[in-house]
């Protein structure tokens, strides 16, 4: 179950006031809908609608955290080093989910596992983008932040071939999930 008191939706008081950002945050919410409706109402196609969930997580990951990174050190962001070993700790975790759920071949146990990933992506709406955000939000500034589109920035986090790229996608077989 998620927690009641979390915000389920995109509201202003999330917003970090740059609208770059904040559109990332908002696939986040999106991200988590779409995984939870398919928990609750379309279990049957489960694997499918999981399937593309990690896409689009694997997209916000890398290019949302590069992106939001690199404007805090544009931006002389003191806690820069902890608000990365917190992206790290979200992409080990999810990993983690993902590579446990492609060893899994009962359905009722893949939608436990599916559940848990939304979870544990809801947690990151609490816990992360709800609390720690908000601590740079008075430190960086528009030009801090490259504007390009998510999807320019994930695939520049891709090609940097960085060994902690977030590439959930290596790791479900070509015929998809089990």
């Amino acid at each position: 179950m998620t927690d009641q008191a979390c915000p389920v939706e995109w509201t202003p008081d999330l917003s970090v006031g740059i609208e770059a950002i904040d559109d990332d945050h908002k696939t986040f919410f999106v991200v988590v809908d779409l995984m939870q409706s398919a928990i609750r109402e379309n279990p049957q196609n489960l694997e499918a609608i999981l399937r593309s969930s990690i896409t689009i997580l694997q997209e916000y990951v890398n290019g949302h955290f590069l992106r939001e990174e690199r404007a805090m050190e544009a931006a002389g962001y003191a806690k820069l080093e902890e608000h990365r070993a917190l992206h790290e700790e979200f992409k080990a975790k999810a990993q983690q989910i993902i590579e446990t759920f492609n060893k899994i071949t009962d359905h009722d146990e893949q939608n436990k596992v599916a559940q848990k990933l939304a979870e544990v992506v809801h947690s990151w709406i609490c816990d992360h983008i709800a609390k720690v955000d908000m601590a740079y939000k008075d430190s960086l500034k528009a030009e801090h932040v490259d504007s390009r589109p998510l999807a320019f920035l994930s695939q520049e986090a891709d090609e940097g071939g960085d060994d902690n790229d977030f590439d959930l996608l290596s790791m479900i077989p070509e015929d998809g999930p089990h």
